[in-house]
């Protein structure tokens, strides 16, 4: 499975990203508010854990915004919360 996220503290990045789903593709903002994962590492783990529970055996997730690093890092704190 597949998806977004912003896990910095980036209004301009999810603002965007809403845009790009409500503009070209007529989505309404209140879907596109919920596709990408937000948050810190814990609100990520259960995002992740739904994901699981869905029956996803695999996520990939493109990090948009900034501080690709530091999302990196707490894509990583998500990821041991769950196999902890």
């Amino acid at each position: 499975m597949g998806g977004h996220a912003i896990l910095v503290d980036d209004h301009d990045a999810v603002e965007s990203f809403v845009a790009s789903l409500t503009g070209p593709h007529g989505m309404a903002e209140e879907v596109a508010r919920d596709i990408p994962v937000t948050g810190g590492a814990e609100r990520v783990a259960e995002r992740l854990a739904a994901y699981a529970e869905a029956g996803a055996d695999a996520v990939g997730l493109g990090l948009d915004g900034g501080e690709w690093m530091r999302q990196a890092e707490i894509l990583a704190q998500a990821r041991a919360l769950l196999t902890d």
